[in-house]
């Protein structure tokens, strides 16, 4: 894996670089290039780090095509939220949204500061059959490389997310509500949704100090529990007991516009709607 993810790199800093350049034989750096030395690579699994050792590479639609060239076998995803049930991100080379479970014993990439949304990430799929997961039929088990290999350029971000996004309806993941058994799931529905609020998103805290986020949607107002700790952490550091608008960007460091729903692990038997993320519009 190590070698396709250095090309990846390389291809991703290398402006000159493109589809028609990797079409004409661009080799794959080895285990001495620089890119296996960039002191980007190292991110420690115990520490946080407060910035990028590196500044990632901006990658449009031309280098995309030229990652996903040079590094058939792997999956590319841009990151856009991770939490206790794994990453979710979007798939580069299908355009569509998944789930990464890292492999145990890896490098968890759930704890790192210096990753971001819209950083893009090369993962190798686990060789061993998993079972399928009703709740979470997106989900894959992969090793993720420590390092990115660059970050979505701005249009090319806000391009797939209004691709992605869906209507922001109370039936949102296929089911009304906000709950549901896990006996009923049939992994025939999706387990995330990218969605444009009509109102808000306001952060609120309910009984026993949890935090929830409210918006109004196509039916009217909604609220779902936030599982992002980047939200919980937010709302926690307010005075009060609800957070939006201008607070809210001020803490988050970016105006939401888009709100990333995902299906819980199964908890007392039932699977929940939670908003994994609240994104910016790029």
């Amino acid at each position: 894996m190590l070698a396709a993810v250095e090309c990846a790199v390389e291809i991703a800093r290398d402006k000159s670089i493109g589809p028609k350049a990797i079409g004409r034989g661009t080799s794959m750096p080895g285990r001495g290039s620089t890119a296996a030395s960039s002191p980007d690579r190292s991110i420690s699994e115990g520490g946080r780090s407060s910035q990028r050792a590196v500044k990632l590479a901006r990658v449009g639609r031309r280098r995309i095509k030229a990652l996903v060239k040079a590094a058939p076998g792997l999956e590319l995803a841009a990151l856009l939220a991770s939490g206790d049930d794994g990453i979710i991100g979007i798939d580069l080379k299908r355009n569509d949204l998944i789930r990464i479970r890292p492999q145990p014993g890896t490098t968890q990439l759930t704890t790192q500061a210096s990753i971001q949304p819209f950083d893009i990430l090369v993962a190798q799929r686990s060789r061993v059959v998993e079972p399928e997961d009703p709740a979470m039929p997106e989900a894959f088990t992969a090793t993720i490389d420590a390092e990115p290999a660059g970050r979505l350029s701005g249009g090319v971000a806000r391009s797939l997310l209004s691709d992605l996004s869906v209507a922001c309806a109370h039936d949102v993941l296929g089911f009304p509500g906000w709950s549901l058994p896990y006996w009923q799931l049939d992994g025939m529905r999706p387990s995330i949704a990218l969605v444009v609020p009509k109102d808000g998103p306001v952060l609120c805290r309910r009984d026993k100090g949890s935090t929830w986020v409210r918006f109004r949607g196509d039916g009217g107002e909604l609220m779902l529990p936030a599982a992002g700790s980047d939200l919980i952490a937010a709302l926690e550091s307010s005075d009060g007991d609800t957070l939006g608008g201008k607070p809210l960007a001020q803490a988050l460091g970016f105006r939401p516009h888009f709100m990333l729903i995902a299906l819980s692990s199964p908890r007392d038997g039932h699977c929940y709607k939670t908003v994994a993320a609240l994104l910016p519009k790029p």
